[in-house]
């Protein structure tokens, strides 16, 4: 485990713990997003195995001996998020986005960007631990403090690309 993998490993576990907090506390939204790219009977399931996978991750990625895997799942989250909104961006009608919760806005080319982002940088985050082997990430507590900083600072500004485009865009 390197400082690079636990920093990207931070950054995944906040990104999609927020994901799936704000789903659980209020699954309607999600579940109706989930609804118009699967049958209606299967929308619910779904929508919570996503939700739980999401979880799964966010828990996996904290800790070091389930790094690589919650990477793995991270990498499969964040591309399968990536290609769903692709489709929206280039569909006539595009989907609701209930990426953090209730629906803002429509999925388009700025969250298939974030997304394909993140499925990189967690794609980065997991070579880093299949070839960086197992170093002692929190040995230099100075270090890991500024890249835990700068996670958090990414994290937020991926689970607030809505706002900041409004913000910009106005």
């Amino acid at each position: 485990m390197t400082i690079f993998s636990t920093g990207v490993g931070l950054l995944v576990a906040v990104v999609l713990g927020t994901a799936a907090v704000a789903k659980i506390r209020e699954p309607g939204p999600f579940v109706t997003a989930v609804r118009t790219l699967v049958p209606a009977k299967a929308a619910k399931p779904v929508a919570w195995i996503v939700i739980g996978a999401e979880s799964l991750a966010a828990i996996a990625s904290l800790l070091p001996i389930t790094l690589g895997f919650g990477l793995a799942l991270a990498v499969v989250l964040f591309g399968a998020f990536a290609a769903v909104a692709v489709r929206s961006a280039k569909a006539p009608a595009p989907l609701p986005c209930a990426c953090f919760g209730r629906v803002k806005t429509s999925l388009g080319w700025p969250h298939a960007i974030r997304n394909l982002l993140l499925t990189l940088l967690a794609a980065s985050g997991l070579a880093a631990v299949v070839l960086g082997g197992s170093g002692a990430a929190w040995s230099q507590p100075a270090v890991m403090m500024l890249v835990a900083a700068i996670a958090l600072v990414l994290a937020a500004i991926a689970i607030s690309i809505d706002h900041l485009i409004a913000l910009f865009a106005s």
